[in-house]
């Protein structure tokens, strides 16, 4: 029954949308005496490559809208009986369905199903597929319990060997010149008089997303669990620190409209050079994504990923230093004591890193030691004796640990995503265990390998 009454429907508002196409064709062409949509030109800014680095450039584009001629001719479109006899029906189709969701204030829909069939067809013509095709369109988007959300973000420092998608759907593309001229328009910059932020040699990342409609004010955590695990996976790869914007935010519909959110800073560019993904790093990035994606990895390290992101995003290395070695504490030592934590610390972190090129078994253990006091010393601030004498050594001593620092999480991390489904629970037990029994030379991924 509810496929014979769409049908019917279907039929219905076809030929309305067939008539209002007709009747704006007719209006277009007598008035342009062209078929083909009117361009508009706008001036858009971003940041090209040189010599000296990147500068800013200021260039034209043209595009066709339909939008901006239905906008300029609105009262004629408004006044027009077609116009007005399609929107009945699309509010009776409505109504008689009992579709309509309080998260989608729906009005005008008369207006953004003309706005779809002319912006992709960018001609004022009759395409008979077409139509059904946008009427289709319609009746999906009103009577699904789901929808799309489309997230895109322009990362830099970016570069890879070459275009790819993740397992589930997330493209990555350097930047086209549409894409370019679309969003480095004023409108999506942080104020008219702003610089560019968009570099010609910059990547794009869309991702996309089937949210349930009920759900769709919870689509800023989703899209922050995301973002944490690109930029984790990206971290755990040691390849470069790139930075991500969001650009847009969108819900992919013409007719369920939320507006369109997006230039806001994901996280800037880090101290780690620039990242490249060649075709073996592809492989890990993928596979350390999916891990992250794991559920019990979630759940369980939620507190991790949080911490790192933060860090991503500090101005200073003390304080992103100081964000690492909490990093390490939630990793070796979140079962142990307060004073137990200092010592279980140094000897399962100092454990871990063996065979990582930070030298035997003293070097690392004094590594650790060094690395946790300097950490207290950051809290705590200097001592009342010479303090000056004693930040310019804390500065010192940051410098000189920092990268150390980093390639040491890097390898916590890896190793307990590396073990998460087979010893999810007790990992932190079964190292101590490890650690006890096993025979001197012998590793800790054999031993695991081998219970």
């Amino acid at each position: 029954m509810k496929v014979a009454r769409f049908q019917t429907d279907r039929s219905i508002l076809e030929l309305a949308l067939n008539k209002a196409v007709n009747d704006i064709i007719n209006f277009a062409t007598e008035k342009f005496n062209s078929q083909q949509i009117p361009e508009v030109e706008f001036a858009y800014s971003y940041y090209k490559k040189s010599r000296k680095g990147h500068t800013a450039v200021t260039n034209n584009y043209k595009i066709k809208s339909y939008p901006d001629f239905q906008w300029e001719h609105s009262e004629w479109i408004l006044s027009n009986q077609s116009f007005r006899e399609l929107q009945i029906e699309l509010e009776k189709f409505l109504h008689k369905n009992g579709v309509e969701n309080e998260n989608f204030p729906i009005s005008d829909l008369a207006k953004p199903m003309l706005v779809h069939y002319f912006s992709e067809e960018n001609y004022f013509k009759n395409n008979p597929e077409r139509i059904k095709s946008v009427v289709q369109s319609f009746i999906n988007d009103i009577t699904s319990r789901e929808i799309t959300e489309i997230s895109i973000y322009n990362i830099e420092n970016f570069k890879s060997y070459k275009s790819f998608v993740l397992d589930d759907g997330i493209e990555f593309n350097p930047i086209d010149a549409e894409s370019l001229a679309l969003f480095s328009q004023d409108k999506y910059r942080s104020g008219p008089h702003s610089n560019p932020y968009i570099k010609g040699d910059s990547w794009l990342c869309v991702y996309k997303k089937r949210i349930r409609k009920k759900d769709i004010y919870s689509t800023h955590e989703i899209r922050r669990e995301f973002e944490n695990k690109l930029l984790i996976s990206l971290t755990l790869l040691d390849c470069g620190a790139p930075g991500f914007r969001l650009l847009q935010s969108r819900i992919e519909s013409y007719y369920l409209g939320m507006g369109i959110h997006g230039s806001s800073i994901v996280v800037q560019c880090g101290f780690n050079g620039k990242a490249y993904i060649n075709k073996n790093t592809l492989e890990i990035f993928s596979s350390y994504y999916l891990s992250i994606s794991n559920k019990k990895t979630k759940e369980y390290y939620h507190s991790v990923f949080e911490r790192i992101r933060d860090s991503l995003n500090r101005g200073s290395h003390k304080d992103r230093f100081v964000d690492l070695v909490i990093i390490l504490e939630m990793l070796l030592a979140s079962d142990t004591d307060h004073l137990e934590s200092t010592y279980r610390f140094k000897f399962r972190g100092a454990y871990l890193t063996k065979g990582c090129g930070l030298g035997v078994a003293k070097v690392r253990l004094r590594l650790f030691s060094d690395i946790y006091n300097l950490r207290s010393a950051i809290v705590h601030g200097p001592k009342r004796k010479n303090p000056s004498k004693e930040i310019d050594r804390i500065n010192k001593e940051v410098n000189r640990l920092m990268p150390t620092l980093r390639k040491i999480t890097i390898v916590v991390m890896r190793w307990y995503l590396d073990h998460m489904d087979k010893y999810p629970d007790k990992l932190l037990s079964q190292l101590d265990e490890i650690m006890v029994d096993a025979p001197v030379g012998k590793s800790i991924q054999s031993e695991l390998e081998s219970k």
